[in-house]
C-alpha cells in the first residue's frame, strides 16, 4: 500500500509598539586641575522622547514525504526599528578655587537618532525518524538558505 504525502502550512504575524517614552538626562560633574587651583563644573539636564516598534511574519511548509521523512521550508520577514530626538542644555564653568570665575558657557545639544533595519531570513530543514531497539530515534540537519537585509531608499 502506498501512503499519500502529507503537507502542511502555517503562517504567523507578530508584532509590538511600545508607548512612547522619554528618558530624562541629568549629569553634574565637577573636576578638579593637577595643581586643585581651577575647578571644572558641567552640568547637563535635558530629555529623549523616542518610539520603537517592530513586527515580524513568515511562512512554512512542511512536507511529509514518507511516515520517517519531512522536509520544511520557511521564509521570515523582520522589521525593527526606533526613533528618537533629545535636547540637552549644557553648563560648562571653569572657577579659580579663590573664587573668580574664568569661563561660563552655556549651549545646547540635540540629538537625532532614526534606526530601522528590516530582513529577510530563508532556511530548509530536512528530518529522518529512524527505528532503534523499538524506539524512535531523530536526525535533522537545517541549513539556512539565506538572511537578506533590506536597506532603505538613499
Amino acid at each position: 500500500m502506498h501512503e499519500m504525502a502529507i503537507w502542511d502550512f502555517n503562517a504567523f504575524f507578530s508584532g509590538n509598539d511600545q508607548v512612547n517614552s522619554t528618558t530624562l538626562t541629568t549629569t553634574n560633574r565637577i573636576s578638579y586641575s593637577n595643581t586643585g587651583d581651577t575647578v571644572g563644573h558641567l552640568y547637563q539636564n535635558g530629555k529623549n522622547p523616542f518610539v520603537r516598534k517592530g513586527y515580524q511574519s513568515g511562512f512554512s511548509v512542511d512536507w511529509q514525504m514518507a511516515p520517517k521523512d519531512e522536509l520544511t521550508a520557511t521564509v521570515d520577514y523582520d522589521d525593527a526599528g526606533n526613533n528618537g530626538t533629545g535636547v540637552i542644555a549644557q553648563q560648562e564653568q571653569s572657577v579659580l578655587s579663590s573664587g573668580p570665575v574664568l569661563s561660563d558657557i552655556l549651549s545646547t545639544r540635540r540629538t537625532v537618532i532614526r534606526s530601522n533595519e528590516r530582513s529577510v531570513d530563508m532556511s530548509l530543514a530536512y528530518k529522518k525518524t529512524f527505528s532503534k531497539d523499538g524506539r524512535n530515534s531523530i536526525s535533522y540537519i537545517q541549513r539556512p538558505m539565506a538572511k537578506i537585509i533590506l536597506l532603505p531608499p538613499n
